[in-house]
């Protein structure tokens, strides 16, 4: 997950720059929006398996 928001932080810092042609903005764009949706799909799973171990733990 790190190298993946550190792509992100990549992508933000080119669009930001305002140097990037409008076709390679789009697609900088779109790379951040699966990036961003890859990393909440992880941090999703991370707080259901916090869960689990919290509710098993509660449970012994």
């Amino acid at each position: 997950m790190e190298a993946q928001l550190e792509k992100l932080s990549k992508i933000l810092e080119a669009l930001e720059s305002d140097e990037l042609p409008l076709d390679q903005s789009l697609q900088k764009f779109e790379e951040g929006i699966r990036l961003t949706k890859s990393c909440q799909a992880m941090l999703e799973a991370s707080e259901k398996k916090i869960s689990q171990l919290l509710s098993t733990e509660r449970a012994e």
